[in-house]
């Protein structure tokens, strides 16, 4: 969690940067984990489309940001048009379940589409942590209706919660 007195980003777009695939491992594993120390700063939105980003960086991403309570104000992550593939797609699965901030998770035009397995898993994650109302991800026609009823589920919650705040804030 943030350390009292912490500066925080407003957000971080890292969009169509190249140089990191570019890197020899020992680089590219330093930069990943200077990202993900990044990340957990970040007020909003984390982006990082179109950057050769792979499993290892979301191995390290996971491990760093996408922690409980690790980066309390990251509220959207964007990975779209990388090269993540199905063991990335899990721990990200896996990770965003338990990361109560996150309202949106766009990780579409991926090298590889997630397997059946993991497009279970994402929307798992869904049932799990209502707190998503956006999940972009290719998925197959029958679980693409599923997590559109799950987005809509979730911001009727939302929108449930907040009434309730402002009844509980009038009386």
């Amino acid at each position: 969690a943030a350390k009292s007195g912490e500066r925080h980003s407003p957000g971080i777009s890292l969009n169509n940067n190249q140089s990191i695939a570019k890197m020899g491992d020992r680089e590219r594993e330093a930069a990943f984990e200077k990202i993900a120390q990044a990340a957990k700063k970040v007020e909003g939105a984390f982006s990082m489309t179109n950057a050769g980003l792979d499993d290892a960086f979301v191995r390290i991403f996971v491990q760093g940001a996408l922690q409980p309570g690790a980066a309390p104000r990251l509220t959207e992550i964007n990975l779209e048009s990388n090269n993540i593939s199905n063991p990335g797609f899990a721990a990200l699965a896996e990770a965003i379940a338990k990361t109560p901030n996150l309202t949106s998770v766009k990780l579409r035009h991926q090298r590889t589409k997630p397997s059946v397995p993991n497009q279970d898993l994402f929307l798992k994650a869904m049932e799990l942590n209502p707190s998503i109302i956006k999940m972009s991800v290719e998925m197959n026609r029958e679980r693409s209706a599923r997590r559109d009823k799950l987005e809509s589920h979730n911001r009727d919650l939302k929108r449930k919660a907040r009434l309730k705040a402002k009844t509980a804030n009038k009386e």
